[in-house]
């Protein structure tokens, strides 16, 4: 094991053509992967935030394009109010 972290550290050719890894243990490896999910959730998250601002202009709204999504706001603000009181406990 010493001698893969030697050749890991070196990054010479021999730890290439040998495919040597290091061998650490599962709990670092599962680390890196809670990372790289944060680093993705990140990164989704603001490609998100972006697109939703491009869409409007400093007081300005832009209007839905066709005509069948006219009423999509309406709805949603009805389902979120009836949620909100289904959760206060008035039915």
């Amino acid at each position: 094991m010493l001698q893969q972290i030697v050749y890991a550290g070196g990054l010479n050719l021999g730890a290439v053509e040998h495919q040597e890894r290091l061998a650490f243990g599962t709990a670092d490896q599962a680390a890196i992967r809670v990372v790289h999910a944060g680093v993705a959730a990140l990164i989704l998250g603001n490609a998100g935030m972006a697109r939703s601002e491009a869409t409007r202009r400093e007081r300005q709204r832009q209007s839905a394009k066709g005509p069948h999504l006219g009423d999509y706001g309406a709805a949603v603000g009805s389902v979120h109010g009836l949620s909100r009181r289904v959760d206060m406990g008035d039915r």
